[in-house]
């Protein structure tokens, strides 16, 4: 008896998500929680990272309209 290709895509799919899971599975996130520390200072934080991270990306003037038809 052979093996017909759709057979042995479905058994490989299945082992593959199979693994998938097996090694998610063992994942364990670890978070850390503090209360002490303000909604306000966690957006002051993300606002100085972003501001790191962006520092001269696109820190250049912008001429012009966004008006396709105003410039022929």
């Amino acid at each position: 008896m052979g093996v017909n290709s759709s057979s042995f895509l479905g058994l490989l799919i299945a082992a593959a998500v199979l693994l998938v899971a097996l090694n998610c599975s063992t994942t364990v996130l670890h978070l850390d929680k503090t209360p002490s520390v303000s909604v306000e200072r966690h957006v002051a934080q993300d606002r100085a990272r972003h501001a790191r991270l962006f520092d001269g990306v696109a820190n250049f003037p912008v001429y012009g309209s966004a008006d396709p038809d105003l410039y022929g």
